[in-house]
This record gives C-alpha cells, structure tokens and sequence, in this order.
C-alpha cells in the first residue's frame, strides 16, 4: 500500500470515528417513523412508538452479535429481518452500509447509503459515507460530489475542514 492509501485509511478512518460520536440530530438525521404529535408532545401512536423501539432494539443486538465476535451472517440476518418489518428502519440501513464497507463491498455500501439520502436528503453522515464508499470504488468524481454535499450540510466544523481538505487531495491526485 502506497503512503499516500495508508494515509487516507487512517484518516478515514478518524473521521467516520468522529463523525459516529457527532448526535445525528444536528445534521438534520430523522428517523424512518415521524409521528404528529398534540401540544403536549404526545405521540398519537403509541403501539407504532413500541414498534420501533422494538426494531431498534434488534438492530442493537443484531451488532451485539456481530461485534462480539459471535457468528456475523445471524446479526446481518437480524438486521435484514428489522428492514423486512421497516423498509426505511435508518439504524438497520446504516449498519448494513457500515457492514458492506467493512467488507469492501461498495456497490452494496452505495446503494445503501444513497437509500439513507432517500429518506432523508439533508444527513450530512449518509453523504460522507458515500463519498467514503466511491472513494473505495476509485472513483473520485463521485466521491468528491459527495464529500462537497456533505460540507455543505454538517454543522461540524472540524469535520468539514478535515473533509475539505479531502476534497483537494482528491482533487488533486
């Protein structure tokens, strides 16, 4: 690996670390079930609440499963499961993504963060997280247009001046 790739890796890898630990909300992040609520702040449905929650919870054990070292193909299952029940379950989504980029599947990792974007066009994450996986693929165009989506978006100045930083070495390789 050349010193330049290696670079990169590690950088990358820094910011995904970074931007994991950033609350999601900020960047705009709704998740897959907004319901109307009543000037009180109640939900008017809460079996639909429970539901979701539930789905979350499989989506937290499905990682379990698969970060605990146990057998990976029952976590991803799970998560394929959340996604029958939700097509739009975010967490299950995401973590697919995250899953494919792991195993440098990046087609797959494409295809599943620009479903993020889909659902909600304004997560700065998603477009990031793109840009990682057509940077994976090689393809630079793709993965400076999505880094620049991202910068425009995030709220996160440190993240936005590391990412453009990116973008020129990108743009200049």
């Amino acid at each position: 690996m050349k010193r330049s790739q290696l670079i990169a890796l590690i950088f990358s890898l820094i910011l995904v670390v970074v931007l994991l630990v950033l609350p999601t909300k900020e960047d705009g992040l709704k998740g897959s079930h907004d319901h109307a609520t009543s000037e009180e702040g109640h939900s008017h449905d809460h079996d639909h609440d429970h539901e979701h929650l539930d789905l979350d919870k499989e989506v937290e054990e499905a990682l379990a499963i698969i970060n605990g070292g146990g057998a990976p193909m029952k976590g991803i299952q799970k998560l394929r499961d959340v996604l029958a029940a939700d097509s739009n379950h975010v967490g299950a989504i995401r973590q697919l993504g995250f899953l494919s980029m792991r195993t440098n599947q990046f087609e797959k990792a494409i295809k599943r963060f620009e479903r993020l974007l889909e659902i909600n066009p304004e997560e700065s994450q998603a477009y990031f997280l793109l840009g990682e996986a057509y940077e994976g693929l090689g393809d630079k165009k793709n993965a400076i247009k999505a880094f620049e989506s991202f910068v425009s978006l995030t709220k996160n100045e440190e993240a936005k001046k590391a990412v453009e930083t990116r973008i020129k070495e990108l743009s200049n390789n």
